[in-house]
């Protein structure tokens, strides 16, 4: 199970290695350096005495190494696309179908909106809007609205990696996918013996990572 996150390199950097580090570390990361070619992390979890993995790519949001992201679209499951809640901008749709050509017809894309923190919107109720942010959101919400009602993206998410708000959320999408398809557990389960067995050798990563996506 591949995870890819991407951002379409214009405006502030939206944060996808402190969410990265959030989402597999459960730790923030705050002052990280931008991300330089492809990065790979892994989050395991269990469910009904199986343990699941799942491989999430940080990708760098330089236009000039962008051909090495599109590389890795094609043996991805979902497509994390994320943008700055507090920058005044729209979500990229050139960008997506630049992306949609590599993509396999079954892989999804949630668009994320990141340092929720920032903004002063509660998750649950989406109350206390600052008002400088208050139409960056609703701008972000109603083009997301649309292009799900169209099917140019799957779902759409609003987290903070400073202070986790709505992160559960996301995973739990993200996990739920990967229960609802049993044709992915013969690829990513591992039971926990296995799982033990294979923890204790040394493996060299980016030798996998390059034979797996044929780099």
């Amino acid at each position: 199970m591949n995870v890819l996150f991407v951002s379409d390199g214009h405006g502030q950097i939206p944060g996808k290695t402190c969410l990265l580090g959030r989402i597999t570390k459960d730790k923030f990361f705050g002052n990280t350096m931008r991300t330089i070619g492809i990065v790979k992390d892994i989050l395991r979890f269990e469910y009904n005495e199986k343990s699941f993995r799942i491989d999430i790519f940080d990708t760098s949001r330089n236009e000039r190494l962008r051909i090495l992201t599109f590389q890795y679209l094609a043996k991805t499951n979902i497509v994390i696309y994320l943008i700055d809640l507090t920058e005044y901008a729209e979500i990229n749709e050139e960008f997506i179908s630049q992306m949609k050509r590599y993509l396999k017809d079954d892989s999804l894309i949630y668009i994320v909106g990141n340092k929720l923190d920032l903004t002063g919107v509660n998750v649950e109720e989406n109350k206390e809007l600052k008002e400088e942010y208050k139409v960056n959101i609703e701008k972000y919400r109603k083009q997301a609205k649309s292009l799900i009602e169209n099917k140019f993206i799957d779902k759409y998410f609003e987290v903070s990696a400073k202070n986790r708000k709505g992160v559960d959320i996301l995973l739990k999408n993200i996990k739920q996918y990967i229960l609802r398809n049993k044709s992915f557990h013969n690829n990513i389960y591992l039971n926990k013996n296995n799982s033990k067995k294979n923890s204790s050798k040394k493996v060299n990563k980016f030798s996998i990572l390059n034979k797996y996506f044929n780099l």
